[in-house]
């Protein structure tokens, strides 16, 4: 029970004898549970309606639709900071298909943060490409945030990429090989990220992930998030 609902009742019982305070605590008490209901209930509807819209989509882009994902989905991408955070996560509503050469997957990726009166649940679509003739260095990049000026100076320092300093203001791009991510972020793929500032991408040996964290593609834009996916694995002229 959480605190709201606990100091509730810790007043009835002070005013146990009051019946005006009984009766208001109980219309609270049992609107507050129909509330909590009637959400979970509208949640529940919205997904259905989510998982019912994508089939016919996968189909358009030549990929398999499978409403619930399977752990070895999550475990594949265990080496990215995305599927490391909070708990209770899971893969749903997966798009997937390609060639022996590419891997293309598109999912919904929830988890769990905080406890309590903390507690978040986060929902994210994933853009996920496993690209056989690829190599590349682990690189992960994300938009700034306001924590970040205090924060970097606790933790590993951002790449910068010569000649673009603007793109270090404006961007989180951390990595171990630093010349190689140097190599990798050129003047066509910095420009990329200009144009989808939102856009958080992390990549390691044959793999690659686009994703706008805490944010749910619309059914009818999953071809678009393809297309951009599509364009920034092109530009990174991997083979």
């Amino acid at each position: 029970m959480n605190l709201p609902m606990l100091s509730l009742l810790a007043v009835v019982r002070r005013h146990h004898d009051d019946p005006m305070v009984a009766w208001i605590a109980g219309i609270v008490f049992f609107g507050t549970i129909a509330f909590a209901i009637g959400t979970i209930l509208y949640r529940k509807r919205l997904q259905r309606k989510r998982t019912e819209a994508l089939p016919p989509i996968a189909a358009s882009l030549g990929l398999e639709f499978q409403p619930l994902g399977s752990n070895g989905l999550l475990a594949k991408h265990s080496c990215f900071g995305l599927f490391s955070r909070g708990r209770h996560r899971k893969a749903l509503n997966v798009l997937q298909g390609g060639s022996d050469n590419r891997q293309i997957a598109i999912f919904d990726y929830d988890y769990t943060t905080g406890h309590s009166e903390g507690k978040m649940q986060w929902h994210t679509t994933v853009l996920s490409f496993s690209l056989a003739d690829a190599t590349l260095p682990y690189f992960f990049l994300r938009k700034k945030r306001i924590n970040d000026t205090v924060s970097r100076w606790f933790r590993d320092k951002d790449i910068e990429i010569p000649g673009y300093p603007e793109f270090r203001q404006r961007y989180v791009l951390r990595g171990k090989d630093v010349a190689a991510i140097r190599a990798l972020f050129t003047e066509p793929v910095i420009d990329f990220f200009y144009r989808n500032p939102s856009l958080s991408a992390e990549g390691d040996t044959q793999m690659l992930v686009l994703y706008r964290l805490g944010k749910r593609v619309k059914p009818d834009a999953i071809g678009e998030f393809l297309a951009t996916g599509l364009e920034f694995v092109a530009l990174l002229k991997l083979s």
